[in-house]
């Protein structure tokens, strides 16, 4: 094998990891994005890992929020007029319960 064939593969194949590293990272955005749907604001970077059920319609995120929903699924829920915050970097998860009425 010549090192020409051998670089060709190492390139393919850091291009191929470069492209699952993309794909997963819109994937994470995408899934933010639709999971905080109702949310009255979202701030920058919200990460949010499997599928919590955010049934909050006034809910205010900060910037670098995110919600673990691994293992249980975690709900956050607050009724209309309940003003529910989250602040800057703040973490829901490992089946947590956060409701405001």
């Amino acid at each position: 094998m010549s090192d020409d064939a051998i670089d060709e593969r190492s390139t393919l194949r850091r291009r191929v990891e470069e492209a699952e590293w993309w794909y997963a990272i819109g994937k994470q955005v995408l899934n933010a994005n639709w999971q905080l749907r109702k949310a009255a604001s979202v701030g920058k970077g919200p990460v949010v890992l499997g599928r919590p059920r955010i049934d909050a319609t006034d809910l205010v995120v900060g910037d670098r929020f995110s919600v673990w929903s691994v293992h249980r699924q975690t709900l956050i829920t607050g009724g209309a007029g309940s003003g529910s915050a989250t602040g800057a970097s703040s973490t829901a998860g490992r089946s947590s319960l956060a409701r405001a009425r």
